[in-house]
């Protein structure tokens, strides 16, 4: 229930690829950025260049994708 729920929710964004593994569709952080943009106001979409997280199976560039979106853009939602 609470997976097919996920899987509904992201449905409903328009991201670049589609899903087919949660776990495997967000381990580079490019689905989560692009979910991010979707939802913050145009305001703050600047937060999030979603051409700067790459889709990959590299593990130092999902490492790299995961590091900038904590200190771009994650570390901005504290305290909200």
């Amino acid at each position: 229930e609470g997976l097919e729920a996920i899987y509904t929710w992201v449905d409903t964004v328009p991201v670049s690829r589609p899903k087919r593994n949660i776990q495997r569709d967000f381990a580079d952080g490019s689905l989560l950025a692009q979910i991010i943009h979707y939802y913050l106001p145009k305001s703050q979409k600047s937060l999030v260049q979603t051409h700067n997280y790459i889709e990959t199976m590299n593990k130092d560039k999902k490492l790299n994708n995961w590091d900038q979106l904590n200190k771009k853009v994650i570390c901005k939602f504290n305290g909200l």
